[in-house]
């Protein structure tokens, strides 16, 4: 009988053996799927055995990469965690954990993961350097700073650390002399010597609650983290920004705004609040959303006409833009009239989603991102591709 066990004992050894040799081979192919199951399998046969537990880490690691580079957020989520509890000894896990946790939203549990990985690895500089990005959108600027700093005494030769440290310094000696106040939802930012501003504070918070209430209405999404606004001089926006002029603000983590004079611009300035906020709404709500959709929210919320974006596409029939410009940062198109046409073709395109399949569908692709991405999230919630849905709507505009 202790034969038996023996030899039963070795057999199960070496298919955990042939298992974990299998998944090897497929890591090497980056199937990554196929490596898991193997893992999986020899893990169930040597659930003690180290080396099988950490290349099953790996496997999921690799997993939750690919997912996040297809903004499937919450599947990385779920296999960058998986990861992290398979080898808690690896860093760089915990960290992936927090990016995946930033790109489905969820900053104040990314920030977390961060603090906790950085108790147990205090010279790990990808937390270091993902909290400072974390405490720069949520306005706490000495924070952000000191993050930065710390991650690039670790690694002192990586330029995006500098870049970053500088913007937060910048930001920091420019609000320095900056009056800092409150609404029911906003903790904005402006220029004591701004008697406008000063004397418009209550305007001010009057005028981003309503913003707050209206995309809120329209998203139907409530987030309960403050948003952070600063509202700077014409120019100065645009330095600090470094936008042209056809730029009305910005979301970068932050709502930055330009303001002439707030007087002048109590019609004018609500628009360009609501766009902004839809922003950081949609920044919670699917990070991974295309340029083309938070763009067309944005102005569908700001309350720009889309019959005018039509005849704008229309009018630049033979000149569209490709559907990957549609998809990546409008800036990067440089031309100003290429960055119009780019704004005028996503408020189109978007208006005519929701007459063709209406505001629910719209919310559900929205809302489906952070699971599915981008692709499969579309199809579910129109009943056609992206592709098939552009060339659908560009035929219904006619020449």
């Amino acid at each position: 009988m202790i034969l038996v066990h023996l030899l039963l004992a070795l057999a199960s050894q070496e298919d955990a053996l042939e298992w974990n040799r299998r998944g090897i081979e497929h890591l090497k192919k980056e199937d990554h799927a196929a490596a898991v199951e193997a893992f999986e399998k020899a893990r169930a046969l040597r659930p003690d055995d180290a080396t099988i537990r950490k290349n099953l880490a790996v496997a999921r690691f690799r997993v939750g990469e690919k997912a996040l580079a297809a903004k499937e957020a919450e599947k990385a989520v779920a296999s960058f965690r998986s990861a992290a509890d398979l080898d808690p000894d690896h860093p760089a896990y915990r960290v992936s954990l927090a990016v995946a946790e930033r790109a489905a939203g969820r900053g104040e549990a990314a920030r977390g993961i961060l603090e906790e990985t950085l108790s147990k690895f205090p010279r790990e500089a990808s937390a270091f350097e993902l909290l400072g990005v974390l405490h720069h959108e949520e306005g706490r600027l000495e924070e952000a700073a000191a993050a930065f700093e710390k991650a690039l005494a670790l690694e002192p030769t990586r330029p995006r650390l500098r870049e970053a440290l500088d913007r937060v310094k910048r930001d920091l000696e420019l609000e320095a002399g900056y009056s800092r106040e409150g609404s029911i939802h906003f903790d904005f930012r402006y220029d004591v010597e701004r008697a406008d501003l000063v004397k418009g504070a209550g305007i001010l918070a009057g005028m981003l609650d309503e913003a707050w209430e209206s995309v809120a209405l329209e998203l139907g999404e409530y987030p309960t983290e403050r948003m952070q606004v600063v509202l700077y001089a014409g120019q100065t926006f645009r330095e600090v920004t470094g936008t042209g002029e056809y730029v009305g603000g910005l979301f970068d983590g932050r709502i930055r705004v330009p303001v002439g004079s707030l007087f002048r611009q109590r019609e004018s300035l609500p628009p360009v609040l609501r766009h902004e906020v839809t922003h950081a709404f949609l920044h919670r709500m699917a990070p991974g959303l295309p340029t083309w959709a938070g763009e067309g929210l944005a102005q569908r919320l700001e309350g720009r006409d889309a019959r005018m974006a039509d005849g704008a596409v229309r009018a630049a029939r033979e000149a569209l833009l490709e559907p990957e410009q549609l998809r990546g940062s409008f800036l990067d198109l440089k031309e100003p009239a290429r960055i119009r046409l780019a704004y005028a073709m996503g408020l189109s395109f978007l208006d005519w989603l929701y007459r063709q399949r209406g505001r629910e569908a719209v919310m559900r692709y929205v809302r489906g991102i952070r699971a599915e991405g981008e692709e499969k999230a579309f199809a579910g919630a129109f009943g056609f591709s992206f592709a098939d849905g552009l060339a659908l709507w560009r035929e219904e505009l006619g020449p």
